[in-house]
């Protein structure tokens, strides 16, 4: 995200999984709890949500899947 410039708003605009001002929080929510619960605790994955972050950043999924499993096999 910093190294492309993006808020965590502008990525949850990108990730387009919002219909409605609710939506738009509970993503927005969503990924902030992943990003500060995540590294933390090992049964929060990003599983369904790679597809959307893939979107946000215009690369495959499969990019996020590997990375985040590469991390949690390397213990943060």
């Amino acid at each position: 995200m910093n190294e492309r410039g993006y808020s965590l708003k502008d990525v949850v605009f990108r990730m387009r999984r919002y219909e409605s001002e609710l939506d738009w929080a509970t993503q927005c929510f969503a990924v902030e709890m992943y990003m500060v619960c995540g590294p933390l605790d090992k049964n929060i994955v990003l599983g369904p949500m790679a597809e959307e972050f893939a979107a946000a950043f215009g690369v495959n999924s499969e990019l996020f899947t590997n990375l985040e499993k590469s991390w949690r096999q390397h213990g943060n």
